[in-house]
């Protein structure tokens, strides 16, 4: 539960800073709306696919860059996430408007590698990748705003979804 909470405050920080970073939090106010939960969820069980360690793509993408030795010594699923979204993070610096001329992994990694900055996208299919290669089921998901049809930028956000297996969440 501790490493819960660190996490969530964590995620909570690095949120504001992406936000004073791209100047939302000195330039407008910023409207927010409270959520609204369903007091009857729904019962369905809806499928998480992910891909599996073995897959020839995902274990090139463990051995080449060395993927165990960076989450070794980890003590959780947790932990092994935590270590892998440093790595990830530290492969190269954002920038919003360039794309990879391939949008695989390693291809990715690889542009980065000669200097090129992506974007949320990038980082979300690579994080997402390396997660898998490890035996941590992961994908990458699409947060929109709820104008994403009409507001002209910044109406999108990527990001991963892991399952923690030692937490069952």
């Amino acid at each position: 539960m501790k490493k819960i909470k660190k996490l969530l405050f964590l995620s909570a920080i690095f949120v504001v800073i992406v936000l004073l970073y791209f100047g939302y939090l000195q330039s407008r106010p910023i409207k927010i709306d409270l959520l609204k939960f369903d007091q009857n969820p729904d019962q369905r069980s809806f499928p998480f696919p992910w891909e599996n360690s073995a897959n020839p793509h995902l274990t090139e993408l463990r051995t080449r860059y060395n993927l165990e030795e960076i989450i070794s010594n980890s003590r959780s699923d947790l932990e092994r996430v935590e270590k892998m979204c440093h790595w990830v993070h530290g492969l190269w610096k954002h920038n919003s408007r360039n794309k990879p001329e391939k949008s695989d992994p390693i291809s990715i990694i690889e542009e980065a590698k000669i200097g090129k900055r992506f974007r949320c996208v990038e980082y979300s299919i690579v994080l997402s990748a390396c997660l898998n290669s490890i035996g941590i089921p992961a994908r990458v998901i699409t947060l929109m705003t709820k104008d994403v049809e009409t507001r002209k930028s910044g109406a999108a956000h990527v990001v991963v979804e892991a399952y923690l297996r030692d937490i069952k969440k």
